[in-house]
């Protein structure tokens, strides 16, 4: 089965016993919306993988999918991160793990 980042967040919501509609709440959207979006019947923003991170106090790095290309390592992944953080204006910090910011320094 080839993982994906909305497989991966429906697995985390799953791991906490959370329903759709929990979630849904938190990001301010239909549980019907959200079921759709986690089942990629609709696409999902940025901004709400941003605020799905935050609910759960988790890194960006922790939903996206294992590399299909093992070559890919988590330097890459952070410059993916750092990429995205630049086109969005968003604060890359908040989405890299306080681990991987140690290891770096």
């Amino acid at each position: 089965m080839k993982t994906s980042i909305l497989t991966n967040i429906k697995l985390l919501r799953l791991k906490h016993n959370l329903t759709q509609q929990e979630i849904a709440d938190s990001l301010n959207m239909s549980q019907n919306a959200y079921s759709q979006m986690e089942a990629g019947k609709t696409k999902i923003d940025i901004e709400r993988i941003e605020r799905i991170v935050e609910y759960y106090n988790i890194s960006f790095l922790d939903i996206l999918p294992p590399p299909e290309n093992k070559i890919i390592d988590e330097s890459v992944k952070i410059t993916i991160i750092c990429v995205i953080s630049l086109l969005f204006r968003l604060p890359a910090h908040k989405w890299i793990s306080p681990d991987i910011i140690s290891i770096r320094k």
